[in-house]
This record gives structure tokens, C-alpha cells and sequence, in this order.
């Protein structure tokens, strides 16, 4: 962790910056964040428990194309602290946000320049990537001159830097993704959370390697005597395109928006406010990966509601070791959000509640759940057939056995009573005919009653 207080004077940003009708209010800055399926999830005890020389993190280090990096635990801040109350950070990543990340030089480097707006420049890019098989691309915008503008203008100014941010990232998360799973491919931690979906049967499932969306977040300057609230709300409600939420501190406002967000800080302030560039970065591939469980989780609803009448025994067990495989990892990543939330400090809490309130999280969490309470059922039921296989298959043993031994008693009481044991050969078969013909309809009468009860019991 470091601290970052007092970095970024007024001076600093205003050097190149757009201002505001023509007040000294400014945008310094504009970014831009793209999440992207890598196809590629791992054993998260492998990405995060395992040492720096093992584990998938290690592997991704070992490609040659892309220089990826591996992300550790930061246990204390440099001075020894847990938690610091000034500066950008305000809180502790004992557990890392991220699996890997890629290098930034080489990440700014690949991004294709080409549709860049005049009077702007390509800062700063980063490429994370997360072991549930999601990546993010952020890029910093900043204006390459001092320029005027509009509160209305801005709309026009997003959707430029939109334009160029999507030509921008495309051909590099393609490339990235490619070079995940290449440096994946025999890694023992990789698993597929839609293994065994027959996914090529279900059109539920977002693509691989391509951007997903782009989220947008400009940095306000103003002066201390401005009203940052008032400003931030004004901004917001050109640049959002429907409603938006916003949270108020000392120094701070931030809007929280569908498309679009706005950070306005007091000048002298803009560092502190690098916390709220930091929620849209860390909330973005969360909400991606449960906008992806929901697909996850209805093609496997589909693949269930399909294979509804299968009473195979191979089959149940698939069926009831998937849906065990995917709602236990369920679980433990929203036991790892927790977590996660948990070691952020209170304003990026803060912050993180305003977006995903905005960004409706709380309603997709929720809607996993859901299913996961729905497929737990489907788990309850397939492990009952199972079990009431297995107890039918021993109960015609059972019965066969029984037949047997009815057969054997009454071709012996037979013989008995006749006195001999070789002679009327036509009788003994008769007999044993007839035993075997009443043991059969005595074994079939139970087998169909069996079936009768289960099918009755069957939701």
C-alpha cells in the first residue's frame, strides 16, 4: 500500500485540463473500463493460496507473448499499518483483487491508437485478470491541451473517447485471452465452471475473448469555494443517460451512473479521490461474473429440465456432481466478495454501495441465489433417484434369489413327497416351470409397484 496524499497540486491538473464554461473547474481526466471473458477459470486455493513459484499465476508468468504478473497478498502497508485514513488507499488487499495482472508498458503499447480524438492522449492502461474468468481493461484518458468546454459538451466527449477506447482495447483483450488460455491449457488448477452444459447446445452463454461493454468515469477539478455536490449532480445529470446515485464527502462527490460516473474532488484533493476510480475497476468484473452465473446457471437448468425422464444411474451422478461442482464454487466466491469487502476501507465501501446500487448488483446477486436454491432441490432429488436405483437394483436381487430358493423348495418337496429323485422327469419340469413362471409375476407386480409409488413422489 502506499500513500498518496498531497500528489496532484491544482496546478498540476489544471496544466492540461478541460475547463468547465469556462470557470476553474476542470476535467483532468477520463476513464474508461472494458471487462472481458478470458474462457479461462482456476482453482481459486491454487491462484491464491499457493507460493509465488507455483499455482496458475506462475504459469501465466512463463508465457512468452504477453509479460503477465503475478498478483500476491499485501499483508501491511509500508509503515506497518493495516489501514490508513489518509491518501488513495484505505484499506488492506490481504486478499489480491486480481489472479494476475499484465504489464502496463507493454499493455499501452498494444492498445491501437488509431481512432484517438484530437486535443487527447492515452495515459496510463491496465489489464487484470480474474480467476473466475474475467478480465478488465482500464485506460486514463487525459487532455492533451488545455481546452474549454460545456457541461453539455462532455456527453459528446464521452461517447468520442467511447469510440476510441472500443477500437482502443479490441485486438488486445483478443490477444490476451488467446494467451491465457495458452498458458493455462495443461495447468492442474484450470477447471470450467459450464463443463459437462453441452454448451454448444445452449445459446445462453456470453462469448470468449471479445469486449463485453464499456463503463466511463470522468475526474472533476474545482475550486474550494465551488460546490462540489452542486457541480457533480449537474454534470451527472447530462452525462448519464438515465438516473444515477450519488454519495457526498468532506472533499468528494461521486455520481454513480448506468453508462457514466463523475468524481468531482476539491482542488488539491484529486488523489484521495483515486478510490473512486477504483470502485467502477474492482465492481466491474464482479458484476460481469454474475451476469455470466446467471447464464451458467440457466443452461444448466436447461440441461436438467432435458434429461428429466433419464433414470440412468451415470446419468443422475453426473447430474448430481455438477450441480454439487458449480454451487459449491458459488459459494465460496461470494464468501471471497465478502472478504473482499471486508478488508476495503469504509469510504470504498461506501463508494462500492452507491455503484452497485446504480448498477443494480444487489438484484443479480440475488437472482443467482435463486437458482442456486433451485438447483440445490434438483441436487436433493438426484441424489433420492440415485438412491432409489440402487435400492431397487438390490431388491431385485433379492427377489431373484427368493425365486430361486422357492423354485428349489418345491422341486425338493416335490421329490419328497414323490419318493424319488429321477423318476416322472415331465412332472419336475413341470413344476420348475411353473415356480419360475409365479416368481416372475411376483417380481415384475413389485417392480411395477415401486415404479407406480416413485412416479407419484416425483415433483
Amino acid at each position: 500500500m502506499h500513500d498518496q496524499s498531497g500528489a496532484g497540486t491544482t496546478s498540476g491538473v489544471r496544466a492540461a485540463s478541460i475547463s468547465l464554461d469556462g470557470t476553474q473547474s476542470c476535467v483532468y481526466a477520463i476513464h474508461v473500463g472494458a471487462t472481458f471473458l478470458t474462457g479461462v477459470e482456476v482453482d481459486m486455493a491454487s491462484a491464491l493460496i499457493t507460493s509465488a513459484t507455483k499455482g496458475p499465476g506462475a504459469s501465466l508468468e512463463q508465457h512468452t507473448t504477453v509479460p503477465f504478473r503475478s498478483s500476491r497478498s499485501v499483508l501491511r502497508r509500508g509503515d506497518g499499518s493495516f489501514y490508513a485514513v489518509n491518501g488513495a488507499d484505505h484499506g488492506t488487499e490481504i486478499i489480491p483483487r486480481a489472479m494476475a495482472t499484465v504489464d502496463p508498458g507493454w499493455v499501452l503499447s498494444h492498445c491501437d491508437l488509431g481512432a484517438t480524438p484530437a486535443g487527447w492522449k492515452l495515459a496510463m492502461a491496465e489489464c487484470d485478470l480474474h480467476d473466475f474468468g474475467v478480465g478488465a481493461v482500464t485506460l486514463r484518458w487525459e487532455p492533451a491541451t488545455p481546452q474549454d468546454c460545456t457541461t453539455q459538451e462532455l456527453k459528446g466527449v464521452i461517447e468520442a473517447l467511447h469510440d476510441a477506447s472500443w477500437t482502443a482495447v479490441s485486438s488486445l483483450i483478443t490477444e490476451v485471452s488467446l494467451a491465457c488460455q495458452e498458458a493455462l491449457v495443461n495447468d492442474p488448477a484450470r477447471l470450467d465452471l459450464a463443463r459437462g452444459l453441452a454448451v454448444e447446445n445452449v445459446a445462453v452463454l456470453p462469448p470468449v475473448g471479445g469486449a463485453l461493454w464499456l463503463w466511463h468515469l470522468l475526474l472533476i477539478s474545482c475550486p474550494a469555494a465551488t460546490d462540489h455536490r452542486a457541480l457533480v449532480d449537474e454534470v451527472a445529470s447530462v452525462v448519464c443517460p438515465n438516473d444515477h446515485r450519488v454519495l457526498h464527502q468532506r472533499d468528494h462527490s461521486f455520481a454513480a451512473g448506468v453508462h457514466a460516473s463523475v468524481a468531482c474532488s476539491v482542488q488539491g484533493m484529486e488523489s484521495d479521490a483515486t478510490f473512486l476510480a477504483r470502485a467502477l475497476r474492482t465492481q466491474d468484473p464482479w458484476w460481469t461474473l454474475f451476469w455470466r452465473l446467471d447464464r451458467v446457471l440457466l443452461a444448466l437448468q436447461l440441461r436438467l429440465e432435458s434429461s428429466l425422464d433419464k433414470d440412468d444411474a451415470a446419468e443422475l451422478k453426473k447430474r448430481a456432481d455438477l450441480i454439487l461442482e458449480v454451487s459449491s464454487r458459488v459459494d465460496l466466491l461470494m464468501s471471497r466478495l465478502d472478504s473482499l469487502l471486508v478488508a476495503s476501507g469504509a469510504r470504498d465501501i461506501a463508494a462500492w454501495e452507491v455503484l452497485a446500487d446504480a448498477w443494480g448488483m444487489p438484484f443479480r446477486v440475488g437472482v443467482v441465489e435463486r437458482k442456486l436454491v433451485l438447483l440445490s432441490r434438483a441436487y436433493t432429488e438426484a441424489v433420492a433417484r440415485i438412491s432409489s436405483n440402487q435400492s431397487a437394483r438390490v431388491n431385485f436381487m433379492i427377489y431373484v434369489f427368493t425365486a430361486l430358493s422357492v423354485v428349489a423348495s418345491v422341486v425338493a418337496v416335490a421329490d419328497f413327497a414323490q419318493g424319488t429323485n429321477n423318476s416322472q422327469i415331465g412332472v419336475r419340469l413341470t413344476i420348475v416351470l411353473v415356480s419360475i413362471l409365479a416368481a416372475l409375476v411376483a417380481v415384475f407386480l413389485s417392480i411395477r409397484t415401486t415404479r407406480l409409488v416413485r412416479a407419484r413422489l416425483r415433483p
